[in-house]
């Protein structure tokens, strides 16, 4: 069976729009139906070879999909399953696996979409343990970008600022792609947020929002 797929042939080149043969999943690993794949910056650093890997190569990693086929030895996964993942090739088995933290992982092998095929196909296989399911209740064509850009925010949220109920919080950079996601993290964290940008349409979009305060910062000195 044949897909559709974006190919970077070459470091530092254009994507290309080719056909493939739809890949099928070995032992351990789950082939994905794909819905959705997010375009961010880490695409840039995949493309210019800055992050590994090798081509030709398939980008894409924030991706939402169905599950198509299951591999072998794979449990808990079945066809149809709604499912979106992280793009670490984490181990599962070492201490900071164990912890959580697997994109600290001792063993980490590279990304989805720079060290293995991603998923700016029709088709993407994936190793099962990097697979999380969408609940219900959640858009899966929006699901792709909680892996990666609302992971960060949460990230960001949980261990480097550690926003605690009733705390101020400025988002500078708020219509940004990741501080959006960042605006309403803090405001489920229960902080008082407030929106700092500059660009008038994005100022515009903020108001789409539930943040306590949105500022101007070219009409307003920030200190």
């Amino acid at each position: 069976m044949q897909m559709h797929a974006m190919v970077l042939e070459q470091f530092g080149g254009r994507l290309t729009a080719t056909v493939r043969t739809v890949p099928e999943p070995g032992p351990g690993e789950v082939l994905v139906r794909v819905v959705a794949c997010g375009a961010g910056l880490t695409l840039e650093s995949v493309r210019l070879g800055h992050l590994g890997g090798s081509t030709p190569r398939i980008m894409g990693h924030e991706f939402s999909g169905t599950v198509a086929a299951p591999g072998a030895r794979v449990d808990g996964w079945h066809e149809g399953d709604p499912v979106t993942g992280s793009f670490y090739l984490f181990c599962g088995n070492c201490v900071m696996c164990a912890s959580g933290r697997e994109t600290l992982c001792i063993n980490n092998k590279g990304n989805i979409g720079a060290k293995i095929d991603g998923a700016f196909a029709e088709y993407v296989v994936v190793p099962a343990r990097n697979l999380v399911s969408i609940p219900e209740g959640v858009a899966l064509r929006e699901a792709g970008v909680i892996a990666d850009a609302v992971a960060t925010s949460y990230h960001i949220a949980r261990e480097r600022a550690r926003i605690v109920p009733g705390q101020r919080v400025a988002v500078i950079g708020a219509g940004g792609g990741v501080g959006i996601h960042m605006l309403q993290v803090a405001k489920a964290f229960g902080a008082f947020v407030i929106a700092v940008e500059r660009d008038p349409a994005k100022l515009l979009r903020l108001q789409e929002f539930a943040v306590d305060a949105i500022v101007d910062w070219l009409r307003n000195k920030l200190k």
